[in-house]
């Protein structure tokens, strides 16, 4: 059986060891015309899992998906999401700000669950959409111990907390270098597809291999670290409710 050169790992591995790699991710807008298969499948896997996620995941990238409605290899568009947290009479919930494809906008309250099982006593804070979840969540744990019981049957007191105007105070965080590694990546697999096999084997590709997809290191000299970023941002929808 015949051997391949890896130009992601540099090195030679059998045949049978060949898989599919897109060039460009296929979560941002990748093809299935513009594949290479000289990428050995255990380097496919780790690049798809350390390299791609950070190329795809940041933020000004994910941003790019949405506004140009670029779906992921399931066919959903990612939205938007800051977390951070909402005022609730006074006091911090933690909540997610969602920026749907189609433009839209709601406010995800974190539900918080406190659990006395020695006395059968829950308290649940939560959006009343997510009430009927948990409470099977927690009823389905109750069976695991042996108890049986159907928690909103037995609830003994319930309030609605509305809050007209919600504003989410957040913070976010990106790494100026986190991109690096992925576009290295693209810059390999598009240099073999064009030039060829005697490219992927001269120094040239060894400099990219020594900072891309071939190596561990997540940090790049002479780059700045990553930044953080806060703020506040104000939901435009109508009134929130938990209960």
């Amino acid at each position: 059986m015949a051997d391949f050169f890896c130009i992601y790992s540099g090195k030679t591995h059998r045949d049978d060891a060949r898989s599919d790699e897109h060039i460009i991710p296929y979560s941002l807008g990748g093809s299935d015309r513009f594949v290479t298969r000289d990428v050995s499948r255990a380097a496919n896997n780790d690049a798809g899992t350390r390299v791609d996620s950070g190329l795809i995941n940041n933020f000004f990238m994910a941003n790019e998906r949405w506004s140009r409605g670029i779906a992921s290899a399931g066919g959903h568009v990612p939205p938007i999401e800051f977390r951070g947290t909402v005022d609730v009479q006074g006091r911090p919930v933690r909540a997610t700000f969602v920026i749907h494809p189609d433009r839209s906008t709601e406010i995800r309250l974190a539900p918080e669950v406190s659990s006395d099982w020695s006395g059968l006593k829950f308290s649940v804070a939560c959006d009343p959409t997510d009430l009927p979840r948990i409470a099977a969540d927690i009823e389905k744990k109750g069976r695991s111990k042996g108890l049986v019981f159907k928690l909103l049957d037995h609830a003994v007191q319930q309030q609605t907390v509305s809050v007209p105007q919600p504003s989410l105070e957040s913070g976010f965080s990106f790494d100026t270098t986190s991109m690096l590694a992925g576009f290295i990546k693209i810059a390999l697999g598009a240099g073999h597809w064009v030039l060829g096999h005697a490219w992927s084997t001269t120094h040239h590709a060894d400099l990219l291999r020594a900072t891309g997809p071939s190596t561990r290191s997540t940090e790049a000299p002479g780059l700045r670290p990553g930044k953080t970023c806060r703020g506040s941002t104000r939901s435009s929808m109508p009134a929130m409710t938990g209960t």
